[in-house]
């Protein structure tokens, strides 16, 4: 996992979901940029800990080095959004898991366009191991596109709050 392409995920997330929502209530939005991210911290972040703690303390069994893979597949995923869910209130986990979901199938399909060195998404485990992506773009190529991203994004961010914001702002009473 590179910060170029966490911060990709997240700023394509952003734009994407601003772009939906628009001036509209957005309160599953952070679920949905959340969803974007969640692949990536589901997977390389306990695995790097892993290997660390492998390295350096203790061996471990291979399963807690290598078994956080099936959390960057969409079945996996999908098990990561209910249980997610779950620890909100049970009249929005329905809408809950449909925002993590919705961001974490963006992010496969963000990473589909990537070679990959590993085993790459396979979109149907735990059915087929058979993994699938179009490969148009190498992982580091995130890190041209990171900041630009980025910057968008937060600009976007702000227009859209600035706008909502002087929307509603209370007018001053007209002179007479």
């Amino acid at each position: 996992m590179a910060m170029p392409d966490l911060i990709t995920h997240g700023a394509v997330g952003l734009l994407l979901g601003l772009a939906w929502v628009r001036r509209r209530p957005a309160p599953m939005l952070p679920l949905f940029v959340a969803g974007n991210l969640a692949p990536d911290l589901l997977t390389r972040v306990p695995a790097i800990l892993a290997g660390e703690v492998d390295a350096k303390l203790v061996r471990l069994p291979p399963v807690l080095l290598y078994g956080w893979e099936p959390m960057h597949q969409p079945f996996g995923a999908a098990l990561a959004a209910c249980a997610i869910a779950m620890l909100f209130e049970r009249g929005c986990r329905g809408r809950v898991f449909l925002s993590l979901y919705a961001g974490m199938l963006l992010h496969f399909l963000m990473d589909i366009f990537q070679f990959h060195e590993g085993i790459g998404i396979m979109m149907l485990y735990p059915f087929s191991t058979t993994p699938f992506e179009i490969g148009l773009v190498g992982s580091e190529a995130s890190v041209w596109v990171a900041l630009p991203l980025a910057l968008l994004a937060g600009l976007a961010w702000w227009w859209l709050r600035w706008r909502a914001v002087g929307s509603t702002a209370p007018r001053a009473p007209a002179q007479e």
